[in-house]
């Protein structure tokens, strides 16, 4: 039985040697999967963060881009307020210069207004001096009359009183018919 046995031994030597390099292969072919396994994982990783990070970078140039519209939206805010302002300066400008045209038209006509007055009180003193003056004229003419009338002189009744007057003096100065009393004629008030 002894010698039977050995033969069968030594004939599962060869199908023992012979599974080893299936084993092995099955082995490296199982690692080679899990690597292939590992690194398909790791580039799907990879593409994620790729991903993940195309994703940031396109939020952070869409803020950046918001960012550059507000900046543009302010400047041009800006420059509108600041033709705003320089309109309003150049209104304030155009109003400043109208007041001081119309302060100097003002001026003018103060000035018109006082050489009018002067020239309405020179004309006022002129017309109250005529008018005095044709006073005198009408009341030294209505005397005269009266002094010349032969049917009423009240001056002969008071010829002392009128003699001791200034006027009586003036009147015998202006009048056309006064005569020297020395030569002894007489004149119109002492008869």
């Amino acid at each position: 039985m002894f010698r039977a046995s050995v033969p069968m031994f030594g004939a599962s030597v060869p199908m023992f040697g012979a599974s080893v390099p299936m084993f092995f292969e099955i082995v490296l072919n199982f690692t080679e999967s899990v690597l292939m396994f590992a690194v398909s994982v790791l580039m799907f990783t990879g593409s994620v963060l790729m991903f993940t990070g195309s994703v940031l970078m396109f939020a952070v140039s869409v803020l950046m881009f918001t960012v550059s519209v507000l900046m543009f939206a302010v400047s041009v805010l800006m420059f509108t307020v600041s033709v705003l302002m320089f309109a309003v300066s150049v209104l304030m400008f155009a109003v400043s210069v109208l007041m001081f045209a119309v302060s100097v038209l003002m001026f003018a006509v103060s000035v018109l207004m006082f050489a009018v007055s002067v020239l309405l009180f020179t004309v006022s003193v002129l017309m109250f001096a005529v008018s005095v003056s044709i006073s005198y004229e009408t009341l030294y003419n209505c005397l005269s009359l009266i002094c010349q009338s032969s049917t009423f002189n009240p001056f002969r009744i008071h010829t002392r009183h009128i003699q001791s007057s200034p006027f009586y003096e003036f009147l015998l100065f202006k009048s056309v018919e006064y005569k020297n009393p020395q030569t002894d004629v007489d004149h119109p008030f002492t008869g």
